[in-house]
């Protein structure tokens, strides 16, 4: 039966209290893209969420998928004897990795508040947004992807504090015609009720 199976990878602050947001880069590019490559045409379903926050769970970056019981049993295999996972830990940089079941209904892991009907298909659409992001990733680097067994914390920091700043700047300039634009478009161009979380300026995070 398929279910809902997500890898939760809360992640150390730096000494400054700073979050570590290149370590998001790094998990995607690394751990997520060797689980898709490795069992991806077997996924049904599958996702990344991000999040930093000043609260129990901090700095949370999670991979999850809904798949068969053989291929999430594969997958969580593959993710504790993964190279990103030895390199977290040996940098001290791994809090806890948190494994858990979400059940099978498709629309478990979506928000509680939603309607139903959005709540069974949004899954669909996240989707899409986590293998373009993947994608860009790829299509964004200029030097191949680093081995993590062979590179230092640093030399790691830097390539993907590099990437992150590119990745970052997609969203700054051509965001709000490449994604925010298109999705309107899909619903005819009807007004949004914006609830943005920060406003500064012109600039709105939703």
């Amino acid at each position: 039966m398929e279910s809902w199976r997500s890898h939760k990878l809360r992640l150390e602050r730096s000494s400054d209290g700073r979050f570590r947001w290149w370590l998001d880069l790094l998990l995607l590019d690394t751990l997520v893209r060797d689980c898709i490559e490795s069992r991806g045409t077997e996924l049904t379903l599958w996702r990344i969420h991000r999040r930093a926050m000043d609260d129990a769970a901090g700095h949370e970056f999670a991979f999850i998928c809904y798949a068969p019981e053989d291929v999430r049993r594969a997958l969580d295999v593959l993710i504790a004897g993964h190279a990103a996972l030895r390199f977290l830990q040996n940098g001290g940089l791994l809090r806890e990795l948190i494994t858990g079941d979400d059940g099978p209904a498709i629309a478990a892991t979506s928000d509680p508040t939603w309607p139903e009907p959005l709540k069974r298909a949004w899954p669909y659409y996240i989707d899409g947004v986590s293998r373009m992001a993947l994608r860009l990733v790829d299509e964004l680097r200029a030097s191949p992807r680093p081995a993590l067994d062979a590179f230092s914390a640093a030399d790691c920091e830097a390539y993907y504090s590099k990437l992150m700043a590119q990745f970052n700047e997609v969203w700054h300039d051509w965001g709000s015609h490449a994604f925010l634009h298109h999705i309107n478009a899909v619903f005819g161009y009807q007004p949004v009720v914006a609830r943005p979380r920060s406003v500064d300026g012109m600039l709105a995070v939703f």
